[in-house]
């Protein structure tokens, strides 16, 4: 049985002609005629000038129609295809099971339907007035002010200059001075003495009614009272100090922090030792104080009421301390308010004279020595000198 290659070994010569034409784009067009014989392919490769001409040249095949039953007979071939008609969608059957929600589902409608009410107002009742801050309380020294501060608005703001504090409060005893308010809240009381303080050595008893009202209508529920107590007499300095040496006879000037009667404070001093005796002693005169210059600057800044100057009426024993008492009971210029304990102020009264210290200083052109004394020294330099004797013999000694 013998095969004939040649249509087949046409195609495998064509197509590769054709790969060359494509990899080899300069290599000059070449033109084929084929032939109309079968079963074999003939075709003749020739040269030209122009490649596209050629193209332009080259003549469709005429075709020839196939006949309707070989049509049919090649549709024939095909597998018939499936019913068209249509059927519903179907999703796939899911195989996971699907948890449970947590909580309850509640359905609702989309849009919500709301219904809408006017707001309608709780009847309230207003807060009970209440005083939040008094200021100054309980025991002080100067009070140059009284603040009163009520929770809520006393006053409107229209009549905050109109003060009308006996409907509100009261202060017992009534001090000079004038009440007046510090926005709608706050009450303030300024003195008008000449110290612009309250009198000291009082107790005063500042009292808010019951009746007081605020703006909204509020009230307290209760009265209400405060205590606001000065200081009683007390000694506030004393000159000379307690440590520096005093003669046996000295002038000891108080002071006081309030104005005082001499007299009645001197009834309430007491001089005494360290044995605890009493030691008499007399007021001085303010012109003896003046003329001395040790005490014209207490006197110079402090009022005439503020101070008092005794001295004993005996020497007293060397380097001894003393103390001046002022007991209690004392009373004050200012107030009926007495010392509650005893006052005092010390002194010390120089003892022999002494020599405390004795430093030498030696130098080629002579020496010095410096001397010091438990006591001032009142004797002049000039005399000094005839009072002290250098073993050995000094040829000349100079204070």
């Amino acid at each position: 049985m013998s095969v004939n290659h040649q249509p087949f070994m046409a195609r495998i010569w064509a197509t590769s002609l054709a790969l060359l034409l494509i990899i080899l784009p300069s290599t000059p067009a070449l033109a084929v005629e084929t032939t109309a014989k079968t079963p074999k392919l003939d075709f003749t490769l020739t040269e030209t000038e122009n490649p596209r001409d050629a193209d332009a040249s080259a003549k469709v095949a005429a075709g020839t129609p196939m006949a309707p039953e070989r049509v049919k007979e090649l549709i024939n071939r095909f597998a018939p295809l499936p019913d068209s008609q249509n059927h519903e969608f179907r999703l796939p059957e899911q195989s996971l099971v699907k948890p449970q929600l947590p909580g309850s589902i509640t359905r609702e409608t989309f849009p919500p339907t709301i219904i809408r009410q006017k707001p309608v107002a709780k009847p309230t009742q207003p807060s009970p007035l209440k005083v939040t801050r008094v200021s100054p309380q309980g025991l002080v020294d100067d009070v140059k002010e009284i603040a009163v501060t009520f929770s809520q608005p006393m006053v409107p703001l229209s009549e905050a200059k109109t003060v009308k504090p006996d409907a509100i409060l009261k202060l017992t005893p009534q001090p000079q001075g004038q009440w007046e308010w510090a926005g709608t809240q706050t009450l303030l009381f300024h003195p008008t003495n000449p110290e612009k303080r309250l009198p000291k050595a009082t107790n005063y008893k500042l009292t808010v009614f019951q009746s007081a009202r605020s703006v909204s209508g509020s009230q307290l529920p209760k009265e209400e009272t405060f205590s606001i107590d000065s200081v009683p007499v007390a000694i506030s300095g004393s000159y000379p100090g307690a440590e520096t040496p005093q003669n046996k006879q000295p002038i000891v000037l108080l002071l006081f922090n309030q104005d005082i009667d001499r007299d009645k404070v001197a009834a309430h001093l007491h001089l005494r030792g360290p044995d605890q005796k009493e030691r008499a002693f007399h007021q001085v005169s303010d012109s003896a104080i003046r003329e001395n210059v040790s005490y014209q600057s207490f006197v110079n800044e402090f009022p005439k009421k503020r101070w008092i100057a005794v001295m004993p009426d005996r020497e007293l024993s060397l380097g001894e301390r003393y103390r001046l008492i002022l007991e209690k009971g004392c009373p004050s210029e200012e107030g009926p308010r007495l010392t509650e304990g005893d006052r005092e102020a010390q002194f010390v009264v120089h003892d022999r004279l002494k020599i405390t210290r004795c430093t030498p200083s030696v130098n080629p052109d002579g020496g010095s020595v410096l001397i010091n004394f438990n006591n001032q020294i009142a004797t002049p330099p000039e005399k000094l000198a005839n009072l002290i004797k250098i073993s050995p013999n000094a040829s000349e000694i100079k204070c």
